[in-house]
């Protein structure tokens, strides 16, 4: 999930509509997408995770970001009633915004890759933890989340671009209906993806072949998106705080096997 790589490589080599990198590309995509309009996160872990075992990771990051800022952007403008700036304020600033470019610096200067495993290992531990009390201690109410998960967010988002799992848990414990949980954390990404596909495409990191392969994929986001918006609206609020703890542990899992299988 390391974006400093993408620009060293031309883009992926052209894919014809039915090849079959596509159709495994189309699938993941549908998936992922259908997951992040449920859930409101996922979707590049999952995407990066899955389609990994058959082409290089880096060539994908342009891509992603485009078609996210390109379909995120329906669903919040779709579902903005939802939207809640004092709250997404007070998530992203200072907390969040003050730790990514300390965590920018570290990762040019150490290159930490060690920290994977422990970033992978800290996503399963709050996740087993949140599905421990949901089983078994029902009748335990989830308090707030301390803000150093805010901070911790940032950093790890600076390390690796992959701070959300630790905002999710933040946001998580606010007590927000499902439908503001998620519209407020698409926003979050789609302004940090937006600056992303900014700097990208200020030094040179968005290729034409790239361009193009977001064009083939946008098909496979938009069914996503549209089919997991309609079983958003149909998923008990219960079941949805499961749910989330559930694609948390998933999640975990999958930076941890990318993790050892690098």
């Amino acid at each position: 999930m390391n974006s400093r790589v993408a620009g060293r490589r031309s883009g992926p080599a052209p894919m014809q509509p039915m090849d079959a990198n596509y159709i495994a590309l189309f699938f993941i995509f549908l998936f992922a997408y259908g997951t992040l309009a449920l859930a409101g996160f996922g979707s590049t872990v999952l995407i990066l995770s899955a389609a990994s075992l058959f082409m290089p990771v880096p060539e994908l990051l342009s891509p992603i970001i485009v078609l996210n800022v390109a379909t995120i952007i329906g669903l919040v403008v779709v579902h903005r009633r939802e939207f809640d700036f004092p709250l997404v304020k007070a998530i992203v600033f200072p907390r969040f915004l003050l730790m990514f470019p300390v965590g920018f610096a570290l990762y040019q200067a150490l290159k930490p890759d060690f920290l994977r495993l422990l970033l992978a290992l800290i996503v399963i531990a709050i996740s087993l933890h949140s599905l421990y009390l949901a089983r078994f201690r029902p009748q335990v109410t989830r308090g707030p989340a301390s803000v150093f998960w805010l901070y911790l967010a940032g950093l790890v988002h600076g390390l690796f671009v992959t701070g959300g799992p630790f905002l999710v848990y933040y946001t998580s414990r606010l007590n927000l209906t499902k439908e503001k949980f998620r519209i407020n954390l698409l926003f979050i990404w789609l302004a940090l993806d937006f600056v992303l596909l900014i700097g990208y495409a200020a030094f040179g990191q968005v290729s034409v072949s790239q361009l193009l392969l977001a064009a083939k994929l946008l098909p496979a986001a938009l069914i996503g998106l549209v089919i997991g918006d309609f079983f958003q609206h149909r998923i008990p609020q219960s079941k949805f705080l499961l749910f989330i703890d559930g694609l948390l542990l998933l999640l975990g899992g999958l930076l941890l096997t990318r993790f050892f299988m690098r």
